[in-house]
């Protein structure tokens, strides 16, 4: 979606490694602070189960969705030469079609195929962006448009709700306000009072920045998104390096007591607590339109950035997965509250001052880092939303005002809602299953009707080609989300 209509190539000007620090940005959220819970909970070799099944499907609906960006940049030419684009039925993808149907010259009957055929209509992503909900208002109809955003709307809420209560809770967890002390909200099932105040001022401060950050935009924020890749990565690390050094050294995270880890090897019956976890944390096709809107030489970049930050990120993640639960007794919903009162394996009563560094460093920055990650969800859903109306397909100019009203739509409810709702692993689980069930279904959906109107080939066609790798993602994300919320329902019963 274009937004402001602008030139194709204004701004376009970002470095390809700013693109990859910022969709690192959009991944390293939520959902990767429950990992380590997850994989505690559902066994270690589940877990890896986990990763590699989340890192493999992303990794074929990420070539899937370049596929279709590439075809779709021909359609939107297409549209500019007067040509109608009419979707098509799900039912169409079982049987033969012509393309002169679904293209369709609106003043002159012509048909679109010799045009289709023109060198400078070849499927390369160009500077536009195609946001998902109105590529499936475009390719499928306007119902389907309406569901994927409904879907996104609740995935990206919850996202949005689990970014507010890490904020939150961390800071509430180390950092007294005048008059109370710290309180873990996740030791206190009843959340008390006084805990529940204190959580409430720091979720009043944080929606004080990222509201605004979420109005003006990411151009305006280029540098704070490259320091917040930064210290993601810094926290990672640590986390990574301290684990180790507990796990050989047998002491606790914050105490000098003997590890009694319950790193269990297998449960199977808990795979739709950690399954949908780490798929949202793997999970940012939706947002790559976002990301990468302003970098340089795009149709190059962008396979460069989606697949360094996806393999890159699934590795951390993998490692946090399979650590951190050997290193503690219990693995927190949020895992930086673990640390935080770590003291390197010597008593509480006598840590060394570094520890209280490591301490603030693991728990504040995190919090601190989903101050950049708010508003990239919150301003990719406001633009899907705008999308449906205004679009490269569509006339409309946006109005600054009307930009402006959208993103307060996004970003005002899930504030309200983490006033009440502040349970980590359970909003985790709605927008992981929910990335899981759209984007498995209508991603394939796309790539196999663009392919059908646009049958040139595309650079980013590599050999899962074949409709059938559609088919067999759009088929396996169906029956992923049916099995996790079996499990989670299994889960809450039992």
């Amino acid at each position: 979606m274009s937004q402001e209509k602008e030139p194709l190539n204004e701004n376009k000007n970002h470095h390809w490694l700013i693109g990859y620090a910022i969709t690192v940005n959009s991944v390293v959220g939520a959902g990767v602070l429950g990992i380590p819970w997850g994989y505690q909970k559902t066994g270690w070799t589940l877990g890896i189960f986990s990763q590699v099944f989340a890192t493999s499907l992303s990794f074929l609906l990420l070539y899937l969705l370049l596929q279709s960006f590439s075809r779709m940049e021909v359609l939107s030419n297409l549209a500019e030469k007067g040509y109608k684009i009419k979707p098509m039925s799900i039912s169409d993808l079982l049987k033969p079609i012509r393309k002169e149907d679904y293209i369709i010259k609106q003043d002159q009957g012509e048909e679109a195929e010799s045009l289709i055929a023109e060198s400078n209509l070849d499927p390369e992503i160009g500077n536009r962006r195609y946001d998902m909900c109105e590529m499936a208002h475009i390719l499928l109809g306007k119902a389907h448009g309406q569901i994927l955003m409904i879907m996104f709307v609740i995935a990206s809420s919850a996202s949005l709700i689990g970014y507010c209560t890490i904020f939150s809770s961390s800071l509430a967890s180390i950092i007294p306000i005048i008059g109370s002390g710290t309180c873990n909200i996740y030791d206190d099932p009843e959340f008390g009072e006084s805990c529940r105040f204190h959580y409430w001022i720091y979720l009043a401060i944080y929606a004080s920045i990222v509201i605004p950050l979420a109005i003006v935009g990411l151009t305006e924020q280029t540098f704070f998104q490259i320091v917040s890749f930064i210290v993601r990565i810094v926290v990672m690390t640590t986390m990574i390096v301290t684990s180790l050094y507990s796990i050989f050294s047998d002491t606790e995270l914050d105490d000098n007591g003997s590890i009694n880890s319950d790193a269990t090897v297998f449960k199977p019956l808990n795979l739709g607590l950690c399954l949908p976890i780490v798929y949202m944390a793997t999970f940012f096709k939706s947002t790559i339109s976002t990301t990468t809107q302003y970098v340089e030489d795009k149709a190059q970049n962008i396979q460069k950035i989606c697949l360094f930050a996806l393999f890159s990120m699934s590795f951390f993640f993998l490692l946090l997965g399979l650590i951190v639960p050997f290193a503690t007794d219990e693995v927190e919903k949020m895992v930086t509250l673990n640390w935080r009162d770590y003291s390197a394996g010597d008593d509480s009563d006598g840590r060394s001052w570094w520890t209280y560094f490591i301490a603030y460093l693991i728990v504040i920055l995190p919090a601190v880092d989903v101050l950049s990650a708010f508003p990239i969800i919150a301003i990719n859903l406001a633009d899907n939303i705008m999308s449906l109306t205004y679009g490269n397909f569509g006339e409309k100019e946006i109005p600054e005002w009307t930009m402006t009203y959208y993103r307060l739509a996004i970003t005002v409810p899930p504030v309200l809602i983490a006033i009440v709702v502040y349970d980590l692993s359970f909003v985790s689980d709605i927008s992981g299953s929910l990335c899981l069930l759209g984007g498995g279904i209508y991603i394939p959906l796309f790539a196999m009707v663009t392919k059908r109107l646009v049958d040139k080939p595309s650079s980013y066609d590599i050999f899962f080609f074949s409709d059938r790798w559609a088919w067999a993602g759009l088929v396996i994300s169906i029956v992923a989300f049916i099995a996790i919320w079996v499990l989670i329902l299994i889960y809450f019963i039992s």
